[in-house]
């Protein structure tokens, strides 16, 4: 209300409700883990970013063999994701069984874990939630968590 409270936001693009393929703008709140979580991934990444000319925080350099400068350097493709998620993530932190299978993991979870969060602990937030997501309506939003 009086200007004196300081928000950091995350800006990218949202692609499945644009109307083209370079997707629309949306800034993210990002609280002060998620503030700190970027200076880490900045300091990560400061030297991959420079060798490749790249902005990207998530970078990875291929396994070619190749180093310095005729390595290549890309984003990492959604497999690599997903191996990492469930052969060392969810190792890491135990993650348990179900129904005596390992759990797969994948990234899609995360986004749907938050929003139930949200929506089932104070539904007034549903508003916040929706803009978050980037959903055209809040129905979108009530009806998916």
């Amino acid at each position: 209300g009086d200007g004196s409270e300081r928000f950091a936001y995350l800006v990218g693009r949202i692609y499945k409700t644009a109307r083209d393929a370079h997707g629309e703008v949306h800034r993210w709140v990002a609280p002060p883990p998620v503030e700190r979580a970027m200076l880490v991934m900045e300091r990560l990444s400061a030297r991959l970013r420079a060798q490749s000319g790249r902005s990207e925080l998530f970078l990875v350099m291929a396994s070619n063999g190749l180093v310095g400068p005729a390595a290549r350097i890309n984003l990492p493709i959604v497999s690599t994701i997903i191996s990492r998620l469930n052969n060392q993530f969810a190792p890491f932190i135990a993650l348990p069984h179900h129904e005596g299978e390992p759990w797969h993991l994948n990234t899609h979870q995360g986004r749907k874990t938050f929003a139930r969060f949200v929506g089932k602990r104070d539904r007034t937030g549903l508003h916040a939630l929706q803009s978050h997501f980037g959903h055209v309506t809040r129905a979108m939003t009530d009806r998916g968590y």
